[in-house]
């Protein structure tokens, strides 16, 4: 097993909409399609695509807000949000939504967050300890550009996917992308970046004492 994929991961900015696999966008859009929703074959080759335009960022963005409106859909996307975090070895994860109304499918913004709450309960491949939070009052910094001098400069990093599902991103992915690409940041320099994320999450002491072991587990193992 690669070290990268081994490394313990913090995760501080996930949009659960933004997050959706593929494979359930394609699986929920043709079901759509077939009930004349939408038109299938307008988003199939969005879906599919791997490196997509702006344009075809906000085309997914559309069709997943129509997707969200069912209470199973939205228990569905967290569930498999969660375990998909999880299959990147994140050990905390802290996940966005917004709560939506449509009187239409029965949905009030309580039901909808009553649907992701039960999707979270739903996750059985790992121990999931969840605590909900009501304000977001951190600045994002995951979309400047990362470079070394920004690194060495100590200014305070974190690596987030933001919209891992519609960006076709992973925190895998990015470890991997700035091991290769950018010079001075080695095996110990990138632990050490994803280490840093537990001085800026919203939990409390006790689960900043509990992550702090884990990565700290995980450096022998990596011999770190």
């Amino acid at each position: 097993m690669e070290w990268w994929v081994y490394m313990p991961k913090v995760e501080l900015h996930a949009h659960l909409n933004g997050s959706v696999r593929d494979s359930t966008l394609l699986e929920l859009a043709r079901v759509l399609g077939d009930e004349g929703v939408i038109v299938f074959s307008d988003v199939e080759h969005v879906i599919m695509k791997d490196d997509r335009s702006l344009h075809e960022v906000f085309k997914l963005f559309d069709l997943i807000h129509i997707l969200t409106t069912d209470h199973k859909t939205v228990t569905r996307i967290t569930k498999e949000v969660v375990e998909d975090f999880a299959y990147e070895n994140v050990v905390y994860l802290e996940l966005r939504t917004t709560p939506k109304k449509n009187d239409s499918k029965g949905m009030s913004k309580r039901s909808y967050m009553e649907a992701v709450m039960e999707g979270l309960r739903a996750v059985t491949a790992v121990d999931v300890d969840f605590a909900p939070q009501s304000l977001d009052a951190r600045t994002s910094l995951n979309r400047i550009p990362m470079n070394v001098d920004f690194y060495n400069a100590k200014h305070p990093v974190i690596l987030c996917t933001d919209d891992s599902g519609v960006f076709s991103s992973s925190l895998r992915r990015s470890t991997v992308s700035l091991h290769q690409h950018l010079v001075g940041l080695g095996k110990k320099e990138l632990f050490q970046l994803a280490r840093n994320g537990i001085d800026y999450i919203f939990a409390d002491d006790e689960v900043k004492g509990d992550l702090t072991e884990i990565f700290s587990s995980a450096a022998k193992e990596l011999d770190l």
